[in-house]
Protein backbone atom coordinates (compact mmCIF):
# COMPACT_ATOMS: atom_id res chain seq x y z
CA UNK A 1 0.00 0.00 0.00
CA UNK A 2 1.83 3.02 -1.00
CA UNK A 3 1.07 6.47 0.99
CA UNK A 4 0.86 9.58 -0.39
CA UNK A 5 0.70 13.17 0.82
CA UNK A 6 -1.84 15.66 -1.06
CA UNK A 7 -2.02 19.66 -0.92
CA UNK A 8 -3.54 22.41 -3.17
CA UNK A 9 -7.14 23.25 -4.87
CA UNK A 10 -7.63 19.37 -5.81
CA UNK A 11 -6.52 18.01 -2.87
CA UNK A 12 -10.46 16.65 -1.90
CA UNK A 13 -11.24 15.14 -5.75
CA UNK A 14 -7.57 13.54 -5.68
CA UNK A 15 -7.71 12.09 -2.35
CA UNK A 16 -10.86 10.84 -2.59
CA UNK A 17 -10.18 9.01 -5.97
CA UNK A 18 -6.93 7.30 -4.47
CA UNK A 19 -8.07 6.53 -1.19
CA UNK A 20 -11.09 4.32 -3.28
CA UNK A 21 -7.96 2.59 -5.28
CA UNK A 22 -5.97 1.77 -1.63
CA UNK A 23 -3.49 3.88 -1.57
CA UNK A 24 -3.24 5.57 1.92
CA UNK A 25 -3.18 9.11 2.90
CA UNK A 26 -0.96 10.79 5.12
CA UNK A 27 -0.13 13.79 7.15
CA UNK A 28 -3.79 15.24 6.18
CA UNK A 29 -5.23 18.32 7.08
CA UNK A 30 -7.68 18.39 9.69
CA UNK A 31 -10.25 19.41 7.19
CA UNK A 32 -9.40 16.96 4.10
CA UNK A 33 -9.47 14.38 7.38
CA UNK A 34 -12.88 15.23 8.53
CA UNK A 35 -14.21 15.46 4.56
CA UNK A 36 -12.94 12.14 4.18
CA UNK A 37 -13.51 10.66 7.42
CA UNK A 38 -10.14 9.52 7.68
CA UNK A 39 -8.12 9.15 11.23
CA UNK A 40 -4.70 11.43 10.03
CA UNK A 41 -1.52 9.33 9.97
CA UNK A 42 1.77 11.09 10.27
CA UNK A 43 3.53 8.25 8.93
CA UNK A 44 5.98 9.46 5.97
CA UNK A 45 5.10 9.43 2.38
CA UNK A 46 6.15 7.61 -0.35
CA UNK A 47 4.64 10.32 -3.17
CA UNK A 48 3.66 13.68 -2.77
CA UNK A 49 1.04 15.14 -4.77
CA UNK A 50 0.54 19.35 -4.69
CA UNK A 51 -0.59 21.68 -7.47
CA UNK A 52 2.15 23.53 -9.66
CA UNK A 53 3.06 27.14 -9.25
CA UNK A 54 0.15 28.35 -11.78
CA UNK A 55 -2.30 25.57 -10.25
CA UNK A 56 -2.49 24.45 -13.97
CA UNK A 57 -0.56 21.15 -13.18
CA UNK A 58 -0.70 18.55 -10.50
CA UNK A 59 2.86 17.50 -9.74
CA UNK A 60 3.50 13.68 -8.76
CA UNK A 61 6.18 13.35 -7.25
CA UNK A 62 8.03 10.27 -4.92
CA UNK A 63 9.09 6.44 -5.06
CA UNK A 64 9.30 5.48 -9.07
CA UNK A 65 6.79 2.52 -8.77
CA UNK A 66 4.29 5.06 -6.21
CA UNK A 67 4.70 7.80 -8.76
CA UNK A 68 3.80 5.18 -11.75
CA UNK A 69 0.77 3.49 -9.91
CA UNK A 70 -0.27 6.58 -9.35
CA UNK A 71 -0.34 8.47 -12.30
CA UNK A 72 -2.18 5.25 -14.24
CA UNK A 73 -4.80 5.49 -11.60
CA UNK A 74 -5.55 9.01 -12.15
CA UNK A 75 -5.12 8.83 -15.97
CA UNK A 76 -7.72 5.95 -15.80
CA UNK A 77 -10.52 8.19 -14.39
CA UNK A 78 -9.11 11.94 -16.45
CA UNK A 79 -9.24 10.41 -20.02
CA UNK A 80 -8.92 14.07 -21.41
CA UNK A 81 -5.35 14.95 -19.50
CA UNK A 82 -2.15 15.42 -20.55
CA UNK A 83 0.91 13.94 -18.71
CA UNK A 84 4.21 14.93 -18.73
CA UNK A 85 6.93 12.63 -17.15
CA UNK A 86 10.09 14.13 -16.33
CA UNK A 87 13.78 12.30 -16.28
CA UNK A 88 16.36 11.85 -15.07
CA UNK A 89 14.80 11.18 -11.46
CA UNK A 90 15.28 13.88 -9.43
CA UNK A 91 18.38 13.83 -7.09
CA UNK A 92 19.52 10.52 -9.18
CA UNK A 93 23.37 11.00 -9.06
CA UNK A 94 25.11 10.29 -12.56
CA UNK A 95 29.00 9.63 -13.28
CA UNK A 96 28.81 11.79 -16.49
CA UNK A 97 31.55 12.74 -19.23
CA UNK A 98 31.92 16.93 -20.13
CA UNK A 99 30.65 16.83 -24.23
CA UNK A 100 31.02 20.92 -24.76
CA UNK A 101 32.70 23.35 -22.86
CA UNK A 102 30.92 26.91 -22.73
CA UNK A 103 31.06 30.08 -20.96
CA UNK A 104 30.16 29.89 -17.32
CA UNK A 105 28.49 26.31 -18.06
CA UNK A 106 29.22 22.62 -19.18
CA UNK A 107 27.17 20.28 -21.82
CA UNK A 108 27.59 16.62 -19.90
CA UNK A 109 26.35 13.43 -21.41
CA UNK A 110 24.12 11.12 -18.69
CA UNK A 111 24.49 8.34 -21.80
CA UNK A 112 20.50 9.00 -23.17
CA UNK A 113 20.17 12.05 -21.42
CA UNK A 114 22.37 15.32 -21.85
CA UNK A 115 22.63 17.66 -19.12
CA UNK A 116 23.85 21.40 -18.73
CA UNK A 117 26.43 22.13 -15.55
CA UNK A 118 27.00 25.36 -14.07
CA UNK A 119 30.14 25.28 -12.14
CA UNK A 120 33.29 27.52 -10.81
CA UNK A 121 35.46 23.85 -11.07
CA UNK A 122 37.41 23.51 -14.38
CA UNK A 123 36.85 20.70 -16.38
CA UNK A 124 37.93 19.18 -19.91
CA UNK A 125 36.25 17.28 -22.58
CA UNK A 126 35.95 13.77 -22.20
CA UNK A 127 36.64 14.22 -18.28
CA UNK A 128 34.15 12.33 -15.73
CA UNK A 129 32.74 14.06 -13.15
CA UNK A 130 30.02 12.73 -10.88
CA UNK A 131 26.31 14.98 -10.49
CA UNK A 132 23.16 15.48 -9.14
CA UNK A 133 20.58 15.69 -11.02
CA UNK A 134 18.71 18.97 -9.96
CA UNK A 135 15.85 19.60 -12.55
CA UNK A 136 14.64 16.89 -15.11
CA UNK A 137 13.93 17.56 -18.24
CA UNK A 138 10.56 16.31 -19.89
CA UNK A 139 11.18 13.00 -21.76
CA UNK A 140 9.15 13.27 -25.05
CA UNK A 141 11.15 17.25 -25.81
CA UNK A 142 14.34 15.95 -27.16
CA UNK A 143 15.77 19.48 -27.62
CA UNK A 144 15.37 20.07 -23.65
CA UNK A 145 18.36 19.06 -21.48
CA UNK A 146 18.16 18.75 -17.37
CA UNK A 147 20.03 20.84 -14.71
CA UNK A 148 22.86 18.97 -12.88
CA UNK A 149 25.31 19.95 -9.95
CA UNK A 150 28.68 18.78 -9.61
CA UNK A 151 27.94 18.60 -5.78
CA UNK A 152 26.57 15.55 -3.93
CA UNK A 153 22.57 15.53 -2.81
CA UNK A 154 20.89 12.48 -1.18
CA UNK A 155 17.47 12.40 -0.34
CA UNK A 156 15.74 10.76 2.28
CA UNK A 157 11.98 10.38 4.00
CA UNK A 158 12.67 12.48 6.73
CA UNK A 159 15.72 15.14 5.09
CA UNK A 160 17.89 16.10 1.97
CA UNK A 161 21.29 16.17 2.66
CA UNK A 162 23.27 18.47 0.46
CA UNK A 163 27.23 18.86 -0.23
CA UNK A 164 28.50 22.04 0.65
CA UNK A 165 24.70 23.73 1.61
CA UNK A 166 23.22 25.12 4.43
CA UNK A 167 20.81 24.40 6.93
CA UNK A 168 17.00 24.71 6.14
CA UNK A 169 13.67 23.82 7.12
CA UNK A 170 10.46 23.33 5.03
CA UNK A 171 7.68 26.09 4.71
CA UNK A 172 5.22 23.52 6.08
CA UNK A 173 6.68 23.23 9.25
CA UNK A 174 5.19 25.94 10.87
CA UNK A 175 5.38 24.96 14.33
CA UNK A 176 8.26 27.17 15.92
CA UNK A 177 9.53 24.54 18.69
CA UNK A 178 9.09 21.89 16.12
CA UNK A 179 11.59 23.95 13.46
CA UNK A 180 14.12 24.27 16.57
CA UNK A 181 14.24 20.48 17.73
CA UNK A 182 14.95 19.88 13.94
CA UNK A 183 17.73 22.41 13.80
CA UNK A 184 19.10 21.46 17.34
CA UNK A 185 19.64 17.66 15.69
CA UNK A 186 21.17 19.09 12.79
CA UNK A 187 23.57 21.25 14.90
CA UNK A 188 24.76 18.62 17.10
CA UNK A 189 24.86 15.37 14.45
CA UNK A 190 26.00 16.70 11.41
CA UNK A 191 30.38 16.83 10.31
CA UNK A 192 31.10 19.98 8.77
CA UNK A 193 30.74 20.61 5.11
CA UNK A 194 27.33 19.10 5.18
CA UNK A 195 24.30 20.82 4.69
CA UNK A 196 20.69 19.71 5.53
CA UNK A 197 16.90 20.63 3.79
CA UNK A 198 14.71 19.47 6.31
CA UNK A 199 11.57 17.55 4.83
CA UNK A 200 7.66 18.19 6.28
CA UNK A 201 7.64 14.49 7.37
CA UNK A 202 10.32 15.43 9.79
CA UNK A 203 7.99 17.36 11.43
CA UNK A 204 5.85 13.74 12.77
CA UNK A 205 9.36 11.36 13.10
CA UNK A 206 11.00 10.66 16.99
CA UNK A 207 14.64 12.07 16.96
CA UNK A 208 15.68 8.35 16.64
CA UNK A 209 14.11 8.01 13.08
CA UNK A 210 15.59 11.66 12.54
CA UNK A 211 19.18 10.73 13.43
CA UNK A 212 18.58 7.23 12.36
CA UNK A 213 18.43 8.64 8.65
CA UNK A 214 20.92 11.02 8.75
CA UNK A 215 23.44 8.30 9.36
CA UNK A 216 22.27 6.37 6.52
CA UNK A 217 22.26 9.41 4.24
CA UNK A 218 25.99 10.49 5.55
CA UNK A 219 27.23 6.80 4.74
CA UNK A 220 25.70 6.81 1.24
CA UNK A 221 27.34 10.00 0.56
CA UNK A 222 30.56 8.68 1.86
CA UNK A 223 29.93 6.75 -0.64
CA UNK A 224 29.11 9.19 -3.76
CA UNK A 225 32.33 10.69 -2.70
CA UNK A 226 34.42 7.72 -2.69
CA UNK A 227 32.54 7.16 -6.55
CA UNK A 228 34.17 10.95 -7.07
CA UNK A 229 37.88 10.33 -6.28
CA UNK A 230 38.04 7.24 -7.72
CA UNK A 231 36.10 8.34 -10.72
CA UNK A 232 38.30 7.28 -13.75
CA UNK A 233 38.27 3.58 -12.40
CA UNK A 234 33.91 3.83 -12.46
CA UNK A 235 31.42 3.66 -15.46
CA UNK A 236 29.85 6.19 -17.00
CA UNK A 237 26.08 6.04 -15.43
CA UNK A 238 23.29 6.12 -12.91
CA UNK A 239 24.98 5.41 -9.49
CA UNK A 240 22.24 6.46 -7.29
CA UNK A 241 18.28 6.16 -7.68
CA UNK A 242 16.32 9.43 -7.24
CA UNK A 243 12.88 10.78 -7.15
CA UNK A 244 10.23 10.25 -10.34
CA UNK A 245 8.18 13.08 -11.04
CA UNK A 246 5.36 13.64 -13.29
CA UNK A 247 2.65 16.49 -14.10
CA UNK A 248 -0.36 15.85 -15.44
CA UNK A 249 -2.37 19.37 -16.79
CA UNK A 250 -6.72 18.41 -16.51
CA UNK A 251 -8.92 19.38 -20.07
CA UNK A 252 -12.14 21.62 -18.85
CA UNK A 253 -13.83 18.28 -19.38
CA UNK A 254 -11.82 16.40 -16.84
CA UNK A 255 -12.04 19.53 -14.24
CA UNK A 256 -16.05 18.95 -14.47
CA UNK A 257 -15.64 15.52 -13.41
CA UNK A 258 -13.34 16.41 -10.82
CA UNK A 259 -16.01 18.78 -10.00
CA UNK A 260 -18.65 15.87 -9.56
CA UNK A 261 -16.73 14.06 -7.60
CA UNK A 262 -15.73 16.69 -5.00
CA UNK A 263 -19.55 16.97 -4.99
CA UNK A 264 -20.12 13.74 -3.62
CA UNK A 265 -17.77 14.51 -0.71
CA UNK A 266 -19.16 18.02 0.26
CA UNK A 267 -21.38 20.77 -1.72
CA UNK A 268 -19.27 22.22 -4.91
CA UNK A 269 -19.61 24.88 -7.20
CA UNK A 270 -20.07 23.48 -11.01
CA UNK A 271 -16.22 25.08 -12.28
CA UNK A 272 -14.82 25.26 -9.10
CA UNK A 273 -11.56 23.68 -10.33
CA UNK A 274 -11.09 26.39 -13.63
CA UNK A 275 -12.17 29.07 -11.58
CA UNK A 276 -9.62 28.32 -8.64
CA UNK A 277 -6.98 27.36 -11.08
CA UNK A 278 -8.23 30.82 -13.49
CA UNK A 279 -7.30 33.05 -10.25
CA UNK A 280 -6.62 31.85 -6.89
CA UNK A 281 -7.97 34.54 -5.26
CA UNK A 282 -11.32 33.62 -5.74
CA UNK A 283 -10.76 30.53 -3.36
CA UNK A 284 -11.84 31.67 -0.46
CA UNK A 285 -14.78 33.65 -1.95
CA UNK A 286 -16.08 30.23 -3.50
CA UNK A 287 -15.37 28.23 -0.07
CA UNK A 288 -17.38 30.91 1.75
CA UNK A 289 -20.39 30.48 -0.93
CA UNK A 290 -20.22 26.52 -1.05
CA UNK A 291 -20.25 26.74 3.01
CA UNK A 292 -23.89 28.34 1.93
CA UNK A 293 -25.21 25.96 -0.21
CA UNK A 294 -27.49 22.73 0.48
CA UNK A 295 -25.91 19.42 -1.68
CA UNK A 296 -29.02 19.70 -3.79
CA UNK A 297 -29.41 20.48 -8.16
CA UNK A 298 -29.08 24.44 -7.42
CA UNK A 299 -25.24 23.65 -6.62
CA UNK A 300 -24.53 22.02 -10.05
CA UNK A 301 -27.01 23.87 -12.05
CA UNK A 302 -27.85 26.82 -10.67
CA UNK A 303 -26.88 30.70 -10.24
CA UNK A 304 -23.85 29.90 -8.04
CA UNK A 305 -21.61 28.52 -10.77
CA UNK A 306 -18.42 29.38 -10.41
CA UNK A 307 -18.18 30.80 -14.04
CA UNK A 308 -20.62 33.64 -12.45
CA UNK A 309 -17.99 34.44 -10.02
CA UNK A 310 -15.21 34.04 -12.38
CA UNK A 311 -17.35 36.47 -14.28
CA UNK A 312 -17.81 39.03 -11.95
CA UNK A 313 -14.09 39.23 -10.77
CA UNK A 314 -11.83 38.33 -13.29
CA UNK A 315 -13.54 39.65 -16.70
CA UNK A 316 -14.33 43.10 -14.93
CA UNK A 317 -12.96 45.98 -16.10
CA UNK A 318 -10.55 47.15 -19.36
CA UNK A 319 -8.64 44.72 -19.50
CA UNK A 320 -7.77 43.73 -23.47
CA UNK A 321 -7.22 39.68 -23.22
CA UNK A 322 -4.94 37.42 -25.29
CA UNK A 323 -5.21 33.82 -26.83
CA UNK A 324 -2.49 31.36 -25.50
CA UNK A 325 -1.45 28.26 -26.28
CA UNK A 326 0.35 25.53 -23.83
CA UNK A 327 2.04 23.95 -27.10
CA UNK A 328 2.17 20.19 -25.38
CA UNK A 329 4.59 19.13 -28.05
CA UNK A 330 7.49 21.42 -26.54
CA UNK A 331 5.57 22.81 -23.65
CA UNK A 332 6.43 26.28 -24.61
CA UNK A 333 3.47 29.22 -24.52
CA UNK A 334 2.91 31.11 -27.58
CA UNK A 335 0.38 33.80 -27.99
CA UNK A 336 -2.11 33.23 -31.01
CA UNK A 337 -3.91 36.09 -30.94
CA UNK A 338 -4.07 39.81 -29.24
CA UNK A 339 -6.17 43.00 -28.02
CA UNK A 340 -9.57 40.52 -27.95
CA UNK A 341 -12.02 42.88 -26.46
CA UNK A 342 -15.20 40.86 -26.76
CA UNK A 343 -15.27 37.60 -24.85
CA UNK A 344 -18.52 35.88 -23.38
CA UNK A 345 -19.30 32.17 -21.44
CA UNK A 346 -22.09 29.98 -20.23
CA UNK A 347 -21.86 26.58 -19.08
CA UNK A 348 -21.56 25.13 -22.40
CA UNK A 349 -19.12 27.30 -24.31
CA UNK A 350 -16.72 29.89 -24.11
CA UNK A 351 -17.32 32.71 -27.06
CA UNK A 352 -14.69 35.39 -28.32
CA UNK A 353 -15.07 37.84 -31.20
CA UNK A 354 -12.09 39.89 -32.62
CA UNK A 355 -10.75 41.86 -35.83
CA UNK A 356 -8.73 39.44 -38.12
CA UNK A 357 -5.77 42.02 -37.11
CA UNK A 358 -5.55 40.55 -33.51
CA UNK A 359 -4.74 37.24 -34.85
CA UNK A 360 -1.05 36.33 -35.53
CA UNK A 361 -0.32 35.39 -39.59
CA UNK A 362 1.99 32.50 -38.38
CA UNK A 363 -1.42 30.91 -36.73
CA UNK A 364 -3.36 31.29 -39.77
CA UNK A 365 -3.01 27.59 -41.83
CA UNK A 366 -4.51 28.43 -44.91
CA UNK A 367 -3.72 31.84 -46.78
CA UNK A 368 -7.44 32.42 -47.81
CA UNK A 369 -8.28 33.03 -44.55
CA UNK A 370 -6.28 36.30 -44.82
CA UNK A 371 -9.22 37.56 -46.61
CA UNK A 372 -11.53 37.85 -43.93
CA UNK A 373 -12.35 40.64 -41.91
CA UNK A 374 -13.06 39.21 -38.19
CA UNK A 375 -12.44 36.30 -36.43
CA UNK A 376 -15.32 34.48 -33.88
CA UNK A 377 -13.86 31.74 -31.96
CA UNK A 378 -16.28 29.11 -30.11
CA UNK A 379 -14.90 26.34 -27.65
CA UNK A 380 -17.25 23.86 -26.36
CA UNK A 381 -16.05 23.20 -23.01
CA UNK A 382 -16.39 19.45 -23.81
CA UNK A 383 -15.08 19.19 -27.00
CA UNK A 384 -11.21 18.94 -28.30
CA UNK A 385 -11.44 21.47 -30.65
CA UNK A 386 -11.05 25.32 -30.59
CA UNK A 387 -12.88 26.42 -33.69
CA UNK A 388 -11.96 29.80 -35.35
CA UNK A 389 -14.38 31.13 -37.90
CA UNK A 390 -12.85 32.96 -40.78
CA UNK A 391 -15.95 36.04 -41.76
CA UNK A 392 -16.27 39.28 -44.33
CA UNK A 393 -18.18 41.81 -43.23
CA UNK A 394 -22.01 40.99 -43.79
CA UNK A 395 -21.01 37.57 -42.08
CA UNK A 396 -20.04 36.05 -44.71
CA UNK A 397 -18.03 32.82 -43.59
CA UNK A 398 -14.79 32.26 -45.78
CA UNK A 399 -13.25 29.23 -43.93
CA UNK A 400 -12.93 27.55 -40.33
CA UNK A 401 -9.59 26.26 -38.75
CA UNK A 402 -10.02 23.86 -36.13
CA UNK A 403 -6.89 23.67 -33.52
CA UNK A 404 -6.84 20.61 -31.26
CA UNK A 405 -7.02 21.68 -27.71
CA UNK A 406 -8.61 22.42 -24.30
CA UNK A 407 -9.49 25.03 -22.38
CA UNK A 408 -6.71 25.61 -19.60
CA UNK A 409 -7.74 28.72 -17.53
CA UNK A 410 -9.40 32.37 -18.17
CA UNK A 411 -7.71 35.08 -16.08
CA UNK A 412 -7.81 39.37 -16.70
CA UNK A 413 -5.29 38.82 -19.11
CA UNK A 414 -5.98 35.46 -21.55
CA UNK A 415 -7.87 32.67 -22.23
CA UNK A 416 -5.74 30.17 -21.97
CA UNK A 417 -5.63 26.77 -23.88
CA UNK A 418 -3.89 23.11 -24.01
CA UNK A 419 -2.96 22.69 -27.48
CA UNK A 420 -1.82 19.88 -29.46
CA UNK A 421 -0.36 21.40 -32.66
CA UNK A 422 -2.65 19.57 -34.85
CA UNK A 423 -5.23 21.75 -37.27
CA UNK A 424 -8.54 20.88 -39.39
CA UNK A 425 -9.08 23.86 -41.91
CA UNK A 426 -12.14 23.71 -44.00
CA UNK A 427 -11.98 26.42 -47.02
CA UNK A 428 -15.27 26.10 -49.60
CA UNK A 429 -15.16 22.16 -50.11
CA UNK A 430 -11.81 21.27 -49.28
CA UNK A 431 -10.77 20.40 -45.48
CA UNK A 432 -7.57 19.24 -44.61
CA UNK A 433 -5.74 17.74 -41.32
CA UNK A 434 -2.69 19.48 -40.80
CA UNK A 435 0.01 18.29 -37.95
CA UNK A 436 -1.28 14.93 -37.50
CA UNK A 437 2.16 13.60 -36.68
CA UNK A 438 2.36 15.44 -33.99
CA UNK A 439 -1.05 13.82 -32.64
CA UNK A 440 0.59 10.46 -33.01
CA UNK A 441 4.02 11.44 -31.35
CA UNK A 442 2.63 12.77 -28.58
CA UNK A 443 0.44 9.52 -27.72
CA UNK A 444 3.17 6.92 -28.45
CA UNK A 445 5.04 9.45 -26.23
CA UNK A 446 2.22 8.44 -24.04
CA UNK A 447 1.35 12.28 -23.30
CA UNK A 448 -2.40 11.94 -24.42
CA UNK A 449 -4.12 8.48 -23.96
CA UNK A 450 -5.10 6.07 -26.88
CA UNK A 451 -8.50 7.09 -26.06
CA UNK A 452 -8.28 10.66 -26.42
CA UNK A 453 -6.38 10.23 -29.81
CA UNK A 454 -9.17 8.10 -30.99
CA UNK A 455 -11.62 10.86 -29.74
CA UNK A 456 -9.75 13.45 -31.79
CA UNK A 457 -9.99 11.10 -34.94
CA UNK A 458 -13.20 10.31 -35.22
CA UNK A 459 -14.30 14.04 -34.84
CA UNK A 460 -12.32 14.65 -37.64
CA UNK A 461 -13.82 11.69 -39.40
CA UNK A 462 -17.47 13.48 -38.79
CA UNK A 463 -15.77 16.37 -40.27
CA UNK A 464 -14.51 15.01 -43.32
CA UNK A 465 -18.13 12.94 -43.18
CA UNK A 466 -20.26 16.47 -43.71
Amino acid sequence: MWRFKIRGIYATCLARILVDEGFKPVQLSKVLAERLNIKISTEPYDVIIFDTEDHEGICILGKPKAVEEAVAVLKRVFKNSFTIKYAPELYSIYVGTIKECKEGYYIVSLGEYEAVLESRSTYRIGEKVLVTVKRPKPKHVKSERCLVADRIIVSGRYLRLIEGGYHSVSKHIRNVSAKVRLLAITAQKLPSGWGVRWRSSAEYACDEDLTKELTELLTIAAKMRSLRENIDKVESGKVLDGEELAIIYLSNSDLILADNIRNDIRPTLTFHHLAKRSAIELSEYIDYVEENLSMDESVKYGKHTALNLMKDKILTGSHKLAILYLNMHNLKVIEVASNIETIDFDTNMLKAKFNISSIYLSHIKDEKLLDADYVEMYHEFNSPFIKYEFKQKGEKTIGIQYDVGFLAKVDKYALKFYHIPTHIVKVGSTLKVLGESKLEELAKMEVLSNSLKERIYESIRKMQGN
